[in-house]
């Protein structure tokens, strides 16, 4: 485990269990708070790959994935304006 602190925020650094190396920033100022975050992140990782579980998503993160995957449908050929709409 790796914990640092720079410019007043705690940072951490870890390898997860698939041998990636992340470092990001707890955003708190509290070592206590920091060191949960640090814990909480390294269980999530383990949860990912070692269980096969899926990753939370947001639904900002799920709508922006659909209209992504949705867009040739909603908007097939649309370049000239409708004449319709003002």
């Amino acid at each position: 485990m790796a914990l640092w602190k720079r410019a007043g925020k705690y940072y951490v650094k870890l390898t997860a269990p698939d041998g990636t190396l992340i470092r990001r920033s707890t955003g708190t100022t509290d070592r206590l708070k920091a060191l949960e975050y640090h814990d909480k992140l390294k269980a999530e990782l383990w949860d990912l790959v070692r269980l096969k579980q899926k990753p939370k998503r947001t639904w900002d993160e799920a709508a922006l994935r659909w209209l992504k995957e949705k867009a040739h449908e909603i908007l097939p050929g649309r370049c000239e304006p409708d004449p319709l709409v003002h």
